[in-house]
């Protein structure tokens, strides 16, 4: 089921960081999210996080139904 379709900005948002400890590689993650100006939401959103390089955390949301009151 999908809410529509809505014109949308995207955004994307990145970071690094340094893991502690041994055997601790590099933290990478990324934001991915579709802002709809014209219903004021967020429509669709994307993180995921890698450890030295490998896919550690991945998950999405995204609207599904959309209601005026």
């Amino acid at each position: 089921m999908q809410a529509g379709h809505f014109r949308a900005i995207k955004l994307v948002l990145s970071g690094q960081a340094r893991g502690r400890g041994a055997g601790h590689g590099p933290i990478s993650t990324e934001h991915v999210i579709w802002y709809a100006p014209d219903v004021k939401r967020i429509v669709k959103y994307s993180v995921s996080t890698k450890v030295a390089g490998t896919q550690q955390e991945a998950a999405q949301f995204e609207l599904i139904e959309y209601k005026l009151h």
